[in-house]
């Protein structure tokens, strides 16, 4: 498919990282916006799973005495030679660990200095994170756009995660669920280990103790998004501002509040939760696919 002379493509040169490159999703149609999802998915984990079925579903656990009844296919060789008995193999089946996606829709992630807001980026971030996690089989659940009512499982079907990541890219997450209240509902609804990945600027003060909490029973993946403006105050002086959050009006020294990002990112860190902090300017993809490779993500299993 051909792409008008307007619209920016995944390959165009410059300082610009590629989402900020895209700008906001909703200004594609839907079947460009899903062609430029799968890059996006392929750029965030390539050559990983070309097939769909990985492995052959079961992983070798240990060998024990054979007993009447065993398949003789699963007599460990090996040990039997060694202890001069019979010996069979045990495995485990592989499983897939759930995959929650949370996106903050909340009023400072709209706040935007360039051609892509916060909420932009993550949109197209978790939809991208989505579709990886589909390509490997794991149930995924996107949440953040429609309120706790409406949230579901982590399911495996396409066209559920379509449905649960559209609102998100074509800007209609207006009734959006607070990070704090999709988390609190992850720790009641799941009953197994699973996989939260937050996309957020973290300027609520509840969503980091909540991601804590949650990081107690699932494994957490903190992604802390950035706009520039918010790291390039000039220094002296005082600057007239209001939160993004609340609209509270407020005088500020630009030296205090350059910390701010830095402040939340060591808090989390603390609490033995992976967080990466990009600007939305920047390569945002190539960093959360290089911490991905860290944690050992790409296996399906935790690191």
């Amino acid at each position: 498919m051909t792409a008008p002379a307007s619209t920016p493509r995944l390959t165009v040169p410059g300082h610009a990282g590629v989402l900020a490159r895209l700008g906001s999703p909703e200004r594609y149609s839907r079947e460009r916006m899903e062609l430029i999802i799968r890059r996006l998915a392929d750029d965030l984990a390539p050559g990983a799973d070309a097939s769909r079925h990985v492995g052959g579903g079961n992983e070798y656990a240990e060998s024990r005495p054979y007993q009447i009844g065993d398949p003789l296919r699963r007599l460990d060789w090996r040990q039997t030679a060694r202890r001069g008995v019979p010996y069979t193999k045990q495995f485990e089946a592989l499983r897939r660990m759930s995959v929650y996606v949370i996106v903050d829709a909340s009023p400072s992630m709209r706040v935007s200095s360039g051609p892509i807001s916060k909420l932009g980026a993550a949109a197209w971030l978790a939809a991208a994170l989505g579709l990886v996690s589909l390509n490997r089989l794991s149930p995924v659940a996107v949440m953040g756009a429609r309120p706790i009512s409406q949230q579901g499982r982590p399911s495996a079907n396409p066209d559920r995660f379509w449905h649960d990541v559209n609102p998100l890219l074509v800007g209609a997450a207006n009734a959006a669920v607070p990070m704090r209240l999709a988390l609190e509902n992850i720790n009641a609804t799941s009953r197994t280990t699973s996989l939260i990945i937050a996309l957020s600027d973290f300027q609520n003060e509840h969503d980091a103790p909540a991601l804590r909490h949650a990081a107690c029973a699932h494994d957490v993946l903190a992604v802390q998004l950035i706009d520039p403006a918010e790291l390039n105050f000039r220094r002296g002086g005082y600057i007239a501002a209001a939160e993004a959050e609340t609209g509270r009006r407020f005088l500020s020294r630009p030296s205090a509040e350059r910390a701010g990002p830095a402040r939340v990112r060591e808090s989390l860190s603390q609490s033995n939760i992976d967080t990466i902090s990009v600007s939305t300017h920047a390569d945002v993809v190539g960093e959360v696919r290089r911490a991905l490779e860290l944690r050992g993500l790409r296996s399906g299993r935790r690191a």
